[in-house]
């Protein structure tokens, strides 16, 4: 009895903490804009931060990205873990303060299945 009262307990504390740190939008989509970061400039190389005029750009670019993902992004919370989707395609998942995403890969792959 002592031992499923030490489960319980176990139990209840794990989904007590997984409640309150559960992420929200705003983690999810910071997540997905580094990955997306990532790939763009793994894509531009080092061609673009050779000059100012490119770099510019390049942040703009990177500006406007974010701004795209934080509209179009649903986060569906389910007080344990948290579902980011974009459109029809789950991108991310919450859980612990920590947001779990797509690869570079995958997400280029479904980048050009929406073109």
């Amino acid at each position: 009895m002592k031992t499923f009262f030490s489960i319980l307990l176990i139990l209840v504390i794990l989904s007590a903490t997984c409640v309150v740190t559960c992420p929200d939008k705003e983690a999810h989509t910071d997540a997905l804009m580094e990955v997306m970061t990532d790939m763009m400039e793994e894509e531009m190389g080092e061609e673009m931060t050779e000059n100012a005029l490119n770099l510019t750009l390049s942040s703009m670019a990177i500006g406007l990205g974010k701004m795209i993902v934080k509209n179009t992004m649903e986060v569906d919370n389910y007080f344990l873990f948290s579902v980011g989707k974009a459109g029809e395609n789950t991108v991310s998942v919450g859980v612990m303060n920590h947001v779990f995403t797509i690869s570079k890969e995958e997400l280029m792959k479904k980048m050009e299945e929406q073109e």
